[in-house]
């Protein structure tokens, strides 16, 4: 209270600005509200595309134990939310037994007879590219495929799939991965501890173009690290605010930031080995001109332009 009363935030005759705990639950449950009440007036028979994402979740929830009473427990469960076109509109979340493909495309259907959704009148379903959910015979866009008997147009994220190259290379010159976070290589256990080593003179990687024109206010901060990083190695310079920031946690479900970490140790290396050269010539010539340029044109209808360029500069 005493800092945003000197920022000048906060007054005693505005506290518009001030946050607490009661204020966040009250705007959650107004926007429950709000999404359920445009869920209510929304035609769901006329929903042509779906889109769908999961994550694992701690959940509060109470298990009936040994002495036939009911305690707290706290499980790790799959939940799905599911988005309608057109609109975009939140259309429902569901918990399925499992992460596998069949409880997700079950959940997934189940939701939509619920909502008398016709299935006859789906033509697009979107979601992540892991092959639980792009798997050719048993993922969850091939079992929809079968249960509503017609062919999908397939809506995959890009920017999972810009990953794929970069992992495979760097698997392929400095060895597996070791579990979530760990790394066999010399690389890989250089990166670990990249933001710590002092900044040394390294030789320009060039951009072959210019990054995409992406508004810096629409980036994370991890994107907003990488473009600024691309842009120091290409003039052979990083300044000293720059070394100081945090490239990002190192997490084999965000490549992004192992990114940052290889572009962070070539900065503070004086003799980088060949593999980290190469490692660092595909971030700043395919990899992030890539991520960048699906930032900025994420449309469906340029997809098919940004796999043809990914091949392209690879």
């Amino acid at each position: 209270m005493i800092l945003v009363s000197c920022l000048g935030l906060v007054s005693p005759i505005d506290r518009s600005k001030l946050i607490d705990r009661s204020k966040i639950r009250r705007e959650r449950n107004k926007t429950r509200e709000e999404i359920k009440q445009n869920d209510d007036q929304f035609d769901h028979t006329g929903i042509e595309g779906v889109f769908f994402d999961g994550r694992k979740d701690q959940t509060l929830t109470k298990v009936c134990g040994v002495d036939n009473k009911y305690h707290r427990k706290t499980l790790t469960e799959e939940q799905v939310s599911f988005i309608a076109d057109p609109g975009s509109l939140y259309f429902s979340h569901t918990s399925p037994p499992s992460a596998s493909s069949k409880d997700i495309a079950e959940s997934l259907v189940a939701s939509l007879k619920e909502r008398n959704a016709k299935t006859e009148n789906i033509k697009v379903v979107g979601c992540d590219g892991t092959n639980v959910n792009t798997g050719h015979t048993t993922g969850v866009i091939r079992r929809l495929e079968e249960t509503f008997e017609h062919s999908l147009q397939w809506l995959v994220c890009l920017l999972h799939a810009n990953e794929l190259p970069l992992r495979h290379l760097f698997e392929a010159l400095d060895g597996a991965t070791t579990g979530p976070r760990g790394l066999s290589g010399s690389i890989g256990k250089s990166i670990v501890m990249c933001s710590e080593q002092p900044v040394s003179s390294s030789e320009p990687v060039q951009l072959t173009e210019e990054l995409s024109n992406v508004d810096p206010k629409e980036l994370s901060t991890d994107q907003r690290y990488q473009l600024e990083m691309c842009n120091s190695i290409s003039k052979g310079e990083c300044s000293v605010d720059l070394a100081m920031r945090n490239p990002g946690c190192l997490n084999h479900l965000r490549w992004l930031t192992t990114a940052n970490r290889i572009l962070r140790l070539y900065v503070s290396d004086k003799k980088p080995s060949k593999n980290l050269k190469t490692l660092v010539t595909f971030i700043i010539r395919v990899y992030a001109p890539m991520w960048f340029a699906i930032k900025a044109q994420s449309s469906c209808k340029d997809g098919a332009m940004h796999i043809q360029q990914m091949i392209a500069k690879s």
